[in-house]
């Protein structure tokens, strides 16, 4: 059974985490203008 590194998954939590604040920062822009 293949197990991704802890390198990884970090690196895919902080990828997604990036993306989930780009898209609110987007929203709440869009809202404001």
């Amino acid at each position: 059974m293949f197990h991704p590194g802890p390198l990884s998954v970090f690196v895919g939590w902080i990828m997604l985490s990036a993306v989930s604040v780009g898209l609110a920062i987007a929203v709440s822009f869009s809202g404001i203008f």
